[in-house]
């Protein structure tokens, strides 16, 4: 969701639009990037692989939207 909404705001695309594409309002947005947030805090420092897995996933999902130029190019 965030490397979605990144990529999109990060070609000119208006964030809410990209918020739209993917189903959410930007009370959802903040609500599950709030929630999401504490949760990861709290539990990466227990758990290296956690560490590593977010550490994939960004690389994956920047590699996936690299090219995005338009909403239609952004999918989860």
């Amino acid at each position: 969701m965030s490397m979605a909404a990144d990529a999109g705001t990060s070609v000119g695309l208006d964030p809410q639009a990209v918020l739209h594409h993917l189903g959410m309002t930007l009370g959802d947005y903040v609500t599950a990037s709030s929630h999401w947030s504490e949760w990861f805090n709290r539990h990466a420092l227990s758990d290296p692989g956690l560490l590593e897995q977010h550490a994939q996933l960004i690389e994956k999902y920047r590699a996936k939207y690299a090219n995005a130029i338009q909403d239609r190019n952004l999918s989860c």
